[in-house]
């Protein structure tokens, strides 16, 4: 969805950022898994139908996924600034990412805003 959905662009403020640091991850990735045959079809596929993934996936830039500050612009409220942590429940590649704003920030309202949206 990074590289091939529009509305991707607009969602993370960032983009071009956001696409360095996932690309760099996922050739860690496929140096830890280079056996994997789902994972060469994905790389091949983002290759040939985005020109900005083929070009980070020539760089051949390699990274951890970590923590980081991330610039959103929702089409509902807004700006929000959120925090990426970054947990590891065990020792796979499994990873869950999870966001949070400052208290009382106006990203935090923002959030609340769209979870009660979702939820009621």
């Amino acid at each position: 969805m990074l590289f091939l959905d529009a509305h991707m662009r607009e969602l993370y403020v960032h983009w071009p950022d956001k696409t360095r640091e996932s690309v760099a991850y996922l050739r860690m990735l496929a140096a830890r898994h280079a056996d994997d045959p789902k994972l060469a079809e994905l790389v091949g596929d983002l290759c040939v139908r985005s020109p900005r993934f083929a070009t980070l996936w020539a760089d051949h830039a390699v990274d951890e996924c970590e923590p980081a500050v991330r610039e959103f612009q929702h089409p509902v409220v807004g700006r929000m600034t959120l925090h990426q942590e970054v947990l590891r429940p065990d020792a796979s590649d499994q990873l869950l990412l999870t966001f949070t704003a400052d208290p009382g920030s106006p990203s935090a309202a923002a959030l609340q805003l769209l979870a009660r949206a979702v939820y009621g």
